[in-house]
């Protein structure tokens, strides 16, 4: 697919995207030159910051949320442990830590090549990232301050 047909296509997923979130009353901020929403959510006990951008180049939507806080050195490796316990609950999306900057993102991606993608599929992907961050944000940062332990953290999520 040539540049033009990929930006226009991005394009599309843009302002559809943004129309979905109109609609849904969301307050957000929009780059129409890079295709890009950043908003906010209200989750239980953290604030929720979500970057919305639509991959040009290999046309995708991609939903990103950098959890408010790093992770000390001290915990980093109790953490990664927990990242790999969460991803292995997620039915969409999965957690990323850099263990050397100490960062934690949750993202989400849906492709729109060759596809007309529903104002459903946006609010799917908004509202998914929503719950899943605010599902498992305030555990890591309790890992990370040494409120619970990793086994404890483990117990949370290993149902079975």
């Amino acid at each position: 697919m040539k540049e033009s047909s990929k930006r226009l296509a991005a394009a599309k997923v843009y302002y559809d995207f943004c129309k979905m979130m109109d609609d849904e009353k969301w307050k957000y901020e929009g780059n129409e030159e890079n295709f890009s929403i950043v908003c906010n959510a209200v989750g239980e006990d953290l604030p929720i910051e979500l970057v919305i951008r639509m991959d040009v180049d290999r046309q995708l939507v991609l939903v990103l949320s950098r959890l408010p806080y790093n992770i000390p050195e001290e915990k980093r490796v109790d953490v990664a442990v927990a990242v790999s316990v969460i991803n292995n609950t997620l039915v969409d999306g999965s957690v990323d830590f850099n263990l050397e900057s100490g960062h934690v993102f949750f993202r989400m991606t849906n492709s729109y090549m060759d596809s007309n993608l529903s104002s459903e599929v946006y609010r799917y992907l908004l509202y998914c990232a929503c719950k899943t961050v605010d599902t498992f944000n305030d555990k890591l940062l309790m890992l990370s301050k040494g409120i619970i332990d990793v086994e404890q953290f483990i117990k949370l999520y290993n149902k079975e």
